[in-house]
């Protein structure tokens, strides 16, 4: 028995559909901002948007701006403290990311105890001062995942750095489906943060 070319055709972008979803660009093909300057990249950033094939905008209500402060230390890791809404509070989160491979890469400090095999971060772009665009990959068992964030010195950005995070998320082959901008919570990102 054969197919029609219509269902023969359903099938082969289900098939390619299902490829998509399943893989994550490779990392060497991910942008890294020119000499990365370590000292100008700590201090507090806004979250303000995020961008990968598990965010949906339908589904996050419940996600709120947030703050993460990166602390380098002195063997130039970043200490990351993140600050969340977890329910009716603020659930404060806090990493080891140490320099792998190329400047302005970094790869999560005892990434095991967070059950992935993998997880590195890249700086795509900043101007240090107003906004950062970096992209997450993490494997975790077999399954590679990979997210954007755009992030914020205030808690709102000019559109010139939306935009870029856009183009970028795009780049990824991310549409508008999957990607958010964060409504601000005054909750957990107080200046104290």
């Amino acid at each position: 028995m054969s197919l029609s070319p219509m269902w023969t055709g359903m099938i082969l972008l289900g098939i390619l559909k299902n490829k998509l979803h399943n893989s994550a660009p490779a990392l060497s093909k991910i942008p890294l901002q020119s000499d990365f300057q370590a000292k100008k990249f700590q201090g507090k950033w806004y979250v303000i948007g995020l961008a990968g094939r598990n965010i949906q905008t339908e589904g996050l209500g419940h996600s709120k701006m947030y703050a993460t402060i990166y602390q380098l230390q002195a063997d130039h890791s970043y200490r990351v403290i993140s600050s969340l809404i977890k329910g009716e509070s603020c659930d404060i989160g806090f990493r080891t990311f140490v320099p792998r491979g190329k400047r302005g890469q970094f790869a999560l400090d005892n990434f095991k105890a967070y059950g992935v095999t993998k997880y590195v971060f890249r700086v795509v772009q900043t101007n240090y001062e107003e906004f950062a665009i970096l992209y997450f990959h993490s494997v975790k068992k077999s399954e590679v995942d990979f997210m954007a964030s755009l992030y914020g010195r205030t808690k709102e950005l000019k559109s010139e750095p939306k935009e870029k995070f856009i183009e970028f998320a795009q780049s990824l082959g991310l549409t508008g489906e999957f990607l958010l901008f964060l409504p601000k919570d005054e909750k957990c990102i107080n200046d104290e943060t």
